[in-house]
């Protein structure tokens, strides 16, 4: 009878989402549990939160919502994960690490919206009116937000030190080391001291890790900033773009761009051969 008094407190259309995730995915509940440890481990990094792991009678729990008060961000976050982590147990690059917990958060906020309850919700962490979060916005728009959001929800030290970087080439010196603070404080790791050569670098090198994970729109914010503080080779991509993206679409320039990742103009040649030579090939 307790149990079944427990039931009532979730949400049904809690209970549904999960099943129609588990239904959608592919992934039997048992795969989901033995997998689920070694998810844990490979993202827990990235987000210290997660459960280190779930076991088949809580997926079946969580399913059907039998013996639970309520659903826990933390297993619903590490459910879509693991489900992330068997149809692809090595995501490569930082990139796809990131979108594949931004997609676990969504899942997690979706559910908790459908139970309405405040306290679990937590659905942003960007204040509009705390001025350094007004000015990521104002500056960087929905990306600034976004970055703000996943930095704090994760506490997550690279996406701070991103936001210190365009703070800092943005002239906004304050908030800069306001964010590198943040970002030191999130990570046992010594972190370069930020001066202006270092955020150009780093802004750079950002850059061509957007361009990699195809967000063009993203990576000229920080490609911008780089040239407008002198680097000529985020200028030199800046105005090839049309050619840049031929040759990404090939394929054929990953390597040369990883090699020049976060060096300075005397190899911006290297970075865009001939076009119509390298579309050849393909």
């Amino acid at each position: 009878m307790e149990g079944e008094g427990n039931a009532e407190r979730v949400p049904q259309e809690q209970t549904r989402l999960v099943g129609d995730l588990l239904k959608q995915s592919g992934v039997t509940q048992e795969l989901i549990a033995r997998w689920s440890e070694e998810a844990s481990t490979a993202f827990k990094v990235f987000c210290p939160g997660l459960p280190g792991a779930l076991t088949a009678p809580t997926l079946s729990r969580m399913k059907t919502g039998s013996g639970l008060k309520k659903l826990k961000r933390g297993k619903l976050q590490l459910l879509h994960l693991t489900i992330t982590y068997v149809n692809s147990p090595r995501p490569e690059g930082e990139g796809a690490v990131r979108r594949a917990l931004a997609e676990a958060e969504a899942f997690a906020d979706a559910v908790l919206s459908a139970g309405g309850t405040a306290e679990d919700l937590k659905l942003s962490r960007f204040n509009p009116n705390d001025p350094r979060h007004d000015r990521m916005a104002d500056l960087f728009g929905g990306h600034g937000i976004s970055l703000l959001e996943h930095a704090i929800a994760q506490n997550d030290a690279s996406s701070f030190r991103e936001i210190a970087v365009l703070q800092w080439l943005s002239g906004n010196s304050d908030d800069a080391r306001h964010w590198n603070e943040c970002a030191s404080q999130a990570t046992t790791e010594a972190l370069e001291t930020l001066d202006a050569e270092v955020a150009v670098q780093e802004a750079y090198a950002l850059g061509l890790s957007y361009l990699f994970e195809s967000q063009g729109q993203v990576a000229e914010i920080y490609l911008a900033l780089a040239a407008e503080s002198g680097h000529e080779g985020a200028a030199l991509l800046l105005r090839e773009a049309g050619a840049w993206d031929e040759l990404r679409r090939k394929g054929k320039n990953r390597s040369r761009f990883s090699a020049a990742q976060g060096s300075g103009h005397g190899e911006a040649g290297n970075l865009l051969p001939n076009p119509e030579n390298e579309l050849a090939e393909g």
